[in-house]
């Protein structure tokens, strides 16, 4: 029997191999006309659909200070000029003279006893060759009576110097009393502003009031 030839099979055949090749080439096409399109889709992470895997921190560094340095006090030398108090008594500024702060004492011994009314303490600072005699009892009760109800206060050493019977010094003091215990010829005097140059006597070192010479005035 005769083979049969390409052109006696039945056409049936080719129509699978036919719609094989028609499918793939429609493939290739389609994915060709999609590249287009894959290529222009926008980046995911450019429109906010994609939130960044790492934030940027920003650290602040403060500048380190530095606290201005306290000036430290020189250390002063105190100024010998200085006023120096001795109880009631202030020793001025312009007294130098080393005898200032034992006269003072004394000085503060007579008018801190006549405020305390303390007339042993007054007694004690008087020389028994002066116008007043502690030992005396008459003349110590005269001073009691004439200053019973005096109050001394303000009282300043302005000046020491050397007289011929001893030391010299100038101190003015204000004394309140009552009426009628005022000065010599102003006895109702209440207030009264003095200024006295007193002679000293030193024995031994101890300075005593052997008289004085008195200006005074109304305050």
């Amino acid at each position: 029997m005769p083979e049969a030839t390409e052109e006696d099979r039945p056409a049936r055949s080719r129509t699978p191999l036919i719609a094989g090749v028609v499918l793939l080439v429609a493939a290739v096409v389609a994915g060709i006309l999609l590249i287009p399109k894959l290529l222009d889709r926008e980046d995911p992470a450019a429109d906010g659909q994609i939130s960044p895997t790492a934030t940027e921190i920003t650290e602040t560094v403060t500048p380190e200070t530095t606290e201005p340095e306290t000036p430290t006090a020189e250390p002063t030398t105190p100024d010998p000029t200085t006023p120096t108090q001795v109880g009631v008594v202030t020793i001025g500024q312009n007294v130098t003279d080393i005898r200032a702060a034992d006269i003072a004492a004394m000085f503060d011994t007579y008018f801190g006893g006549i405020n305390a009314k303390d007339y042993g303490r007054v007694a004690s600072a008087l020389d028994p060759a002066g116008v007043i005699d502690p030992t005396d009892p008459a003349q110590m009760a005269a001073f009691q009576e004439g200053t019973r109800t005096t109050q001394n206060s303000e009282v300043i050493l302005h000046r020491l110097g050397d007289g011929a019977e001893g030391t010299l010094a100038e101190v003015t003091f204000r004394s309140t009393q009552e009426a009628g215990a005022g000065p010599k010829g102003r006895a109702g005097e209440t207030c009264t502003q003095w200024s006295i140059d007193y002679t000293l006597t030193e024995t031994n070192g101890a300075f005593r009031i052997l008289r004085g010479a008195a200006d005074s005035k109304p305050c």
